[in-house]
């Protein structure tokens, strides 16, 4: 199966060469050539980094790439390059999905995670996705006021079941575990789409 993408791909780079082609055609089979091959790899965190350094700037800037890439990343617990994929990834092009990656990645070096989340707030200042994240952020950092803040600006704007969560967490954090369970409640009513009688 992965033999023939990369022969397939090989061939797609000569008709390409030869004008052709249809460059979407060769831009799509190159991206499922590219999942592929990451998905085999997906076990060797060795490979996947080699790999992930010969791919072209453009291909390292596609979301499905880059989405797939975290994945396995976070799986091998390879926190630091994860970090560094997202950064320049949403420095360049946003997205709330690779944003959601970004705690977890962060877990070895919560400060610089956190100052670099707050710049990306000047030019998202609304962007409640991005307000949990620097909520969750400033918990594991115990920056207790300011989380609080940014998590319940992010409720204000949208209310999901992660910010939630996160409020239950800071309230376990700080000694307040009745008010926490009603936390968790709201978000798992949200999460089931069910009526919640404590609903915030």
């Amino acid at each position: 199966f992965l033999k023939n993408y990369k022969r397939a791909t090989e061939i797609l780079d000569i008709l390409e060469k030869r004008e052709d082609l249809d460059s979407s055609l060769h831009q799509d089979a190159r991206l499922l050539a590219i999942e592929s091959e990451l998905s085999a790899l997906k076990d060797n965190p060795a490979a996947i980094k080699k790999y992930w350094s010969n791919l072209k700037k453009h291909e390292r800037l596609k979301l499905s790439i880059v989405t797939l890439m975290l994945t396995f990343l976070i799986e091998q617990k390879e926190y630091v390059l994860a970090k560094s994929i997202i950064e320049k990834f949403l420095d360049n092009t946003w997205s709330d999905s690779v944003l959601s990656f970004y705690s977890e990645a962060c877990q070895f070096d919560l400060k610089s995670g956190l100052e670099k989340a707050e710049s990306w707030l000047v030019k998202r200042p609304k962007n409640p996705n991005l307000m949990r994240i620097l909520g969750g952020l400033c918990v594991d950092n115990k920056i207790w006021g300011k989380a609080n803040s940014y998590l319940k600006g992010s409720l204000e704007l949208s209310k999901s079941p992660e910010v939630f969560w996160e409020l239950a967490r800071l309230h376990e954090a700080t000694s307040r575990p009745d008010e926490a369970v009603k936390f968790y409640k709201n978000g798992l009513a949200i999460a089931l789409n069910i009526t919640n009688s404590d609903e915030i």
